[in-house]
């Protein structure tokens, strides 16, 4: 008697396998950017050319930053892609009077980074605020 064999169930079977990878790829990426960073950001297009310095602490999906700019905080959670960086400000949404968001890293963002230096970029029609970061620990 010849074995039977499910095609249905090895694609079943493959498509397990391929997504237990995948979820040790996006581990491996969120936890890559694990750290506590220092930095400037400035925003090259507008008039005052408004410059500062920010603190950023990335943890397990989680982030936390601080400018040097009053009431300027953002905490909440991080979203990591190959080529962009996603800041969900969970902060805002509980205490919104307290604090402008304007220089704080919230919402999506494009990055470079070599594993020290960090460079996180707004998109020129959101401000084209720059952020340039190094890596503390």
């Amino acid at each position: 008697m010849k074995p039977h064999f499910n095609p249905a169930l090895i694609l079943l079977a493959l498509a397990f396998v391929c997504s237990l990878g995948c979820r040790k790829t996006n581990y491996e990426r969120k936890t890559l950017f694990d750290g506590n960073y220092q930095g400037t950001f400035n925003m090259p297009h507008s008039p005052n050319d408004a410059m500062g310095s920010i603190t950023l602490t990335i943890s397990n999906g989680i982030y936390v930053c601080n400018t040097s700019l009053p009431y300027n905080y953002g905490a909440g959670h991080i979203e990591i892609t190959e080529s962009t960086l996603f800041f969900k400000d969970t902060l805002f949404l509980i205490v919104p009077a307290m604090y402008i968001t304007g220089y704080s890293l919230s919402g999506k963002y494009n990055y470079l980074f070599d594993g020290t230096h960090l460079q996180v970029q707004k998109s020129a029609n959101s401000g084209g605020i720059v952020y340039n970061l190094i890596r503390q620990d």
